[in-house]
């Protein structure tokens, strides 16, 4: 029945959105009709992509908690060591491979603790240019699980691990307190890097004064001037408004094929409905609409491929920025 709560997904250009591989993904089918120019891809090199979200997020960092922790706006700007490709199945992302099990990459001890390590791609780098390496894992261990934050990032894997190491600056080295089924594949909002260059100062601060705890989390670090390692870099934050994002050269899979995306703040269903039908926006996502308006979108674009509206029922759907 529809009475359950109805997660709706609208995917118009996520493909497009996604494609930050060097190869193609999946089809090359555009949807037309919020773009007056045609719809090949080539004549829309060039145009934002407009995305509608419900809530606006207090912060960029996908392990911090507290207001909108929306994946779908912080996994545009942000990188994790693997990701779920449209499959289902994981891959690596950040590292070059995955942990094995039973092998020197992931070592299971006989009193139910385990060891795995990850080899992370070269030249990685943040949005700022400078290089991400192991250590940024180490510290973003130490920020993670530090006296006083503990309600702050959510607690787990980190909660699982013994010890964090970076025997050099691609290798990544996690010892696991007992048996983690995740070790070999952590994904979006499990364990991002925090960059040790620009958070070391105020984080030391911290750790020697506790009343510096809403200095260090009120740094534009988190908001306006967050620096990640995702397909897209902050370049404007306006409040209760949008963030927009610009294409990221030093992405770990290769620069995002559209240059710009814009992520509203849209709270009422049927002004994301408008702007859908009027082409001010492409995709929506993260409950922006509801059935009602999937509903009239359908009837509205008919049989003739403008749109795309996916409904299923349930209590809980994901969308992920896949490459």
């Amino acid at each position: 029945m529809w009475g359950m709560t109805i997660r709706l997904l609208l995917l118009l250009l996520v493909v497009a959105l996604t494609a930050c591989a060097p190869k193609p993904q999946g089809s090359t089918t555009q949807p037309a009709g919020s773009a007056p120019a045609p719809s090949a891809p080539s004549a829309n090199a060039g145009r934002p992509l407009n995305m509608a979200v419900r809530y606006e997020v207090n912060d960029l960092a996908p392990k911090r908690t507290g207001g909108a922790a929306s994946t779908y706006t912080k996994r545009t700007f942000n990188a994790s060591l693997a990701l779920v490709d449209k499959d289902a199945a994981v891959r690596p992302y950040l590292a070059e491979s995955l942990p094995q099990l039973n092998s020197d990459t992931w070592k299971v001890n006989a009193d139910g603790t385990m060891e795995t390590t990850y080899k992370l791609r070269p030249n990685l780098s943040w949005h700022d240019g400078k290089p991400l390496t192991a250590d940024d894992f180490v510290f973003a261990y130490q920020v993670y699980t530090a006296k006083g934050l503990g309600g702050t990032f959510t607690s787990t894997p980190q909660n699982q691990m013994d010890d964090v190491l970076a025997p050099d600056a691609r290798t990544l080295v996690i010892k696991w307190k007992n048996l983690y089924p995740q070790a070999g594949a952590l994904v979006t909002m499990l364990f991002e890097p925090l960059p040790r260059h620009i958070l070391e100062a105020p984080f030391n601060s911290l750790l020697q004064e506790q009343s510096n705890l809403d200095a260090f989390l009120a740094l534009p670090f988190w908001t306006v001037e967050y620096v990640g390692a995702g397909p897209y870099k902050v370049s404007k934050w306006e409040p209760g408004s949008s963030i927009e994002g610009t294409a990221f050269d030093g992405h770990a899979l290769g620069r995002p094929k559209i240059e710009k995306v814009v992520i509203h703040f849209i709270p009422d269903e049927n002004t994301v409905m408008t702007n859908l039908l009027a082409g001010s926006v492409e995709l929506a996502g993260d409950t922006s609409i509801r059935f009602e308006q999937a509903a009239v979108l359908k009837k509205q674009w008919g049989s003739d491929e403008i749109g795309i509206a996916i409904m299923q029922p349930g209590t809980r759907h994901w969308i992920f920025v896949q490459f």
